[in-house]
């Protein structure tokens, strides 16, 4: 398997602040990530939490990180959007 950060797939495309997060796949910060995740792909899909919505107190955000779901982060954790979704690399690796 080729590492993410050769391909490209933990390019950020665009910084955070003010976007409701729900349904976006952001990259995670390498530091925000135990040492055995900090290669390769970073990319978490969002999937609830009141993290994902930047008008509410709170900061954690659930999500889907490397097939799995409901992991959690902290919305300081994230570098930013991702350049490629999840669902488009999983395609991309499929065909």
């Amino acid at each position: 398997m080729k590492h993410a950060s050769k391909n490209g797939l933990n390019r950020v495309s665009g910084q955070i602040h003010g976007i409701n997060l729900t349904g976006k796949t952001v990259v995670i910060k390498t530091d925000a990530l135990a040492l055995e995740h900090r290669e390769g792909d970073r990319r978490l899909l969002c999937n609830w939490g009141f993290g994902c919505n930047p008008a509410t107190i709170g900061k954690t955000i659930y999500g889907t990180f490397r097939g799995e779901k409901d992991v959690r982060f902290d919305r300081e954790d994230i570098e930013g959007l991702a350049a490629h979704p999840v669902e488009t690399a999983q395609k991309q690796a499929a065909g």
